[in-house]
């Protein structure tokens, strides 16, 4: 029983938070959600970024976006592919 009470209460007290803070800015500061939206705006810097046009990127990403799925992650399938 108290070797139960000590897990539970002693040693899960350790963490500070689940979700390290510099995961939290990532939707602000991260380098898809700053550059994903500038990249499409620029078909040309698009195309020297990934050496591959929209079409061929949104194609790329359609196809192995059911293996990408299973992951337990919140983040977008289009910046895993990043």
């Amino acid at each position: 029983m108290q070797l139960a009470y000590y897990y539970l209460f002693v040693l899960r007290r350790k963490r500070a938070c689940w979700v390290h803070p510099i995961y939290k800015s990532r939707q602000r500061e991260g380098e898809y959600h700053t550059l994903m939206p500038r990249l499409r705006a620029d078909p040309d810097e698009f195309f020297k970024y990934f050496r591959m046009d929209e079409a061929a990127f949104d194609k790329l990403l359609n196809k192995i976006r059911p293996r990408l799925a299973p992951f337990p992650c919140d983040a977008p399938a289009t910046s895993r592919l990043v």
